[in-house]
């Protein structure tokens, strides 16, 4: 279950932050406010192609980051993408090819795993985050 989206400087968003609660979760809003931007962000998480000018404008890079409960414990997933297209994927801290973003998000739980990060730190992949995913 997705927890919480992170967005930076994603086409028209300089900065925000979804946490979701278990069960239905329903964005609403008006034309323009973003909805679609937030979808486009999950799709950068789970795999998608950076489409060109996805970047906002006047910045370097965009960046999305994902918290979601896999079996009780949490999963970060993370992007990166420059504004000349470049992308880099991040799976709990650490740089991930497609490939084994996808083994990882299906190992054991009793595998030892990097801290999730704060809020205050979501620039720097290597920060550490306390809150646990709260799903009912």
């Amino acid at each position: 279950m997705l927890c919480e989206l992170r967005v930076e400087n994603l086409l028209l968003i300089e900065r925000a932050e979804l946490r979701l609660a278990a069960g239905l979760n329903v964005l609403t809003g008006e034309t323009g406010a973003g909805k679609t931007v937030l979808a486009h962000a999950l799709d950068l998480l789970l795999g998608g192609r950076a489409r060109p000018g996805i970047v906002r404008p006047g910045a370097g890079e965009a960046y999305v980051e994902g918290v979601f409960d896999v079996d009780g414990e949490d999963v970060v997933l993370a992007r990166r993408v420059t504004a000349e297209g470049r992308t880099r994927a991040y799976v709990d801290h650490r740089s991930a090819t497609s490939i084994s973003a996808s083994s990882n998000c299906s190992r054991s739980s009793s595998r030892s795993r990097a801290p999730a990060r704060s809020r205050s730190s979501s620039r720097d992949p290597s920060s550490s985050r306390t809150r646990p995913c709260s799903a009912a």
